[in-house]
């Protein structure tokens, strides 16, 4: 999977704002709706070609020596943090995600692997010579995500891995999406590494798979449509959470 085929995009801040439902649903029933999803939705740009529709995802997650964000104690923390690799690319997302109720809001920006260095060094700064002689400071673009995890003195915590379906559609109030995560195993973590490979590791949800719907504003019809022919309710799941509570017993016992 490549994140775009703009390079200079590709590195650019991005912040989001979105409405996400999420559902579990049983592997037969997963089945039926990616069916339904080929026929009706489009697929998406970013799958990888080996593997059709989809894409593999793995993410780091990242708290507190005492697990503030697991446990939500304080309010500057109150989002969730992770490096994340599609696929086996090159470059690594640097993420928080917030969400209330159903709205999430998501800041992220890309970096090359080569990069994450800088996240446990002093401030770095790129000095660029200019043609009259003149030297010229250029921050980095990951800057204000090390400057997240030093003041609230987040680590890696955990690695989740997952395999995820996705296709899009368009509507009135602009572009969705529908992905479904299934093989979802996660491992506790010590170091900065992202893999590019499967991990070994808890299946987190080895009865069920995660369908989301991804939309601004209100449900498109067509998801709508798929939440009634398959009596769908909102079910909450944090991949994060479950992570802690089934790799990560140890941290959980010393606190």
């Amino acid at each position: 999977m490549s994140a775009t085929n703009n390079t200079e995009s590709m590195r650019a801040t991005r912040q989001d704002r979105r409405i996400e439902l999420k559902f579990q649903v049983s592997h037969e029933q997963a089945d039926r709706i990616r069916c339904w999803a080929r026929a009706h939705l489009e697929s998406d740009d970013h799958c990888d070609a080996t593997l059709g529709d989809g894409y593999y995802i793995n993410s780091l997650y990242l708290d507190t020596r005492n697990l503030d964000v697991f446990h939500r104690r304080k309010q500057v923390i109150a989002r969730k943090h992770r490096l994340r690799r599609y696929g086996v690319e090159g470059q690594v997302w640097l993420e928080t995600k917030r969400k209330s109720k159903d709205v999430v809001q998501k800041k992220r920006t890309c970096v090359n692997e080569e990069e994450l260095h800088r996240l446990w060094q002093e401030p770095p700064t790129d000095v660029t010579p200019l043609c009259d002689g003149v030297a010229m400071e250029r921050s980095w673009d990951g800057e204000w995500f090390r400057q997240r995890l030093r003041s609230a003195d987040l680590r890696p915590v955990t690695i989740v891995r997952y395999e995820r379906f996705a296709r899009v559609g368009k509507c009135t109030t602009g572009p969705f999406r529908l992905t479904i995560d299934r093989h979802i195993r996660a491992q506790s973590a010590s170091d900065w590494s992202i893999p590019r490979f499967a991990i070994e590791g808890e299946d987190l949800l080895p009865d069920a798979e995660i369908l989301e719907f991804k939309f601004t504003d209100i449900l498109p019809a067509q998801l709508r449509q798929l939440m009634f022919q398959e009596s769908l309710q909102a079910a909450a799941f944090s991949k994060y959470r479950s992570a802690v509570s089934t790799c990560c017993r140890g941290l959980l016992t010393n606190e």
